[in-house]
């Protein structure tokens, strides 16, 4: 006969092995969140509006995110990088420093078994699953068009001084701002571009518009950003007694990419003749393409792709050296839309 103690006895260790067995269970239940990497150049205005745009979707879908910010280190970045990977994310998000260089991080992550996709920025010579970007090569060539109009007005043919003050010629961004301008500007050979590198700081964006214009008769100036480059280049211009309101005698014409908050402001006192507004605000929408290609194993299809009522519609993607790429259409902004909500700058 079992006494009243053993009874006692076996139902506390029954209860507990329940206990213990249901607590097993529910740990190796437990679904694992899907985790992304972001790799941010920097956080001024632009980027912020990106990753603001990258973490909305990711908390749409459940998604945890890891983000780190480079300060503008090409070398920090790679560090970050490998960071993410020895954190076991399962997918990296980069917007290079360098488009180079970032390549033997992408390799390692690849290694790895993580797919790399870029936001904003792509690599040279190493492929990624895909890039998500504005058709800054349109938005290069969206400028040249207005400055050559503005040359036609002013002479009546195109010719004239035009100054381009560059980015970071080291990311394919700025390369290929470079490359839709000067490609427009080489089919009018009265007019004469000088380029002056900036790598995206303000003190050299103040520094050539000074020394340019300080010594020769420039017609117009294309500056590769207005998120950094708007105020400094006024700021020289307002020294050298040239600055002038659009539409005045003596103006110089003036058109930047990027659409920020300073560069709209700009353009609708009267300072700024336009900016060729970028999409960052839907950046996030590169992560849609994760969850197909890389959650559901889904091919990503090539071609036009449409979304109502957005400004940078429609896209295109298509295969290109360094893997897929999608470019979102950039938006030409003057003192007649300049007050557009849909405008990142305005958001």
């Amino acid at each position: 006969m079992i006494g009243k103690t053993t009874l006692w006895f076996y139902a506390v260790l029954s209860f507990s092995i329940i206990v213990l067995v249901s607590g097993c269970n529910k740990k190796g239940d437990e679904k694992k969140v899907f985790t992304v990497g972001a790799l941010h150049p920097e956080m001024n205005a632009f980027h912020a509006a990106i990753k603001n745009s990258v973490d909305k979707r990711a908390e749409e879908k459940g998604w945890k995110i890891i983000n780190f910010t480079a300060g503008v280190s090409a070398e920090k970045q790679l560090d970050q990088m490998e960071n993410l990977i020895a954190l076991g994310v399962d997918v990296i998000l980069v917007c290079p420093v360098d488009a180079k260089s970032i390549g033997s991080g992408v390799k390692k992550a690849r290694d790895a078994g993580i797919p790399v996709y870029g936001v904003d920025r792509s690599t040279v010579g190493t492929p990624l699953n895909m890039t998500v970007q504005a058709d800054n090569e349109m938005g290069g060539r969206q400028a040249a068009e207005g400055a050559v109009a503005f040359l036609k007005e002013k002479y009546g043919e195109p010719k004239g001084l035009v100054l381009e003050l560059q980015g970071d010629m080291a990311s394919n961004v700025a390369q290929l701002r470079s490359k839709g301008f000067n490609e427009y500007m080489g089919k009018h050979p009265n007019v004469k571009v000088i380029s002056k590198p900036t790598e995206w700081k303000a003190e050299r964006f103040l520094k050539g518009t000074q020394d340019v214009l300080g010594t020769q008769p420039v017609d117009a100036i294309f500056s590769h950003t207005d998120v950094i480059g708007t105020t400094p280049i006024l700021s020289a211009l307002d020294q050298l007694g040239k600055k002038i309101k659009v539409g005045q005698k003596g103006h110089i014409w003036y058109g930047a990419i990027d659409g920020s908050p300073t560069g709209l402001k700009a353009v609708r006192e009267g300072w700024q003749d336009a900016s060729y507004s970028q999409p960052c605000t839907d950046c996030g929408i590169v992560l849609d393409f994760v969850e197909k290609e890389t959650v559901k194993g889904e091919t990503i299809e090539t071609g036009p792709f449409v979304k109502e009522g957005a400004l940078w519609s429609p896209a295109r993607i298509f295969k290109a050296d360094n893997g897929l790429m999608m470019l979102l259409a950039t938006t030409v902004v003057t003192k007649d839309n300049v007050d557009d909500k849909r405008l990142w700058g305005n958001q």
